[in-house]
């Protein structure tokens, strides 16, 4: 869903949903795994907010439109 490049919105949400942080970023890279025969696929992520890398997954993801 997203690409190498893509400006997005990420959000860091605790066990229950609530959201702990939140800010934007840009995708860097793209990892998918095969977790018990389901394929999922990650993102790391360059968090402008605190200057660092971090991986999310796709719900954890909201593409911010380029338009």
């Amino acid at each position: 869903m997203f690409e190498v490049g893509s400006l997005v919105k990420w959000f860091e949400p605790y066990a229950d949903g609530v959201v702990k942080d939140a800010g934007t970023g840009i995708i860097l890279r793209t990892f998918s795994y095969d977790f018990y025969d389901r394929p999922l696929k990650t993102y790391e992520v360059y968090r402008t907010k605190h200057n660092d890398k971090m991986r999310f997954e796709e719900y954890e993801l909201e593409k911010i439109d380029d338009e």
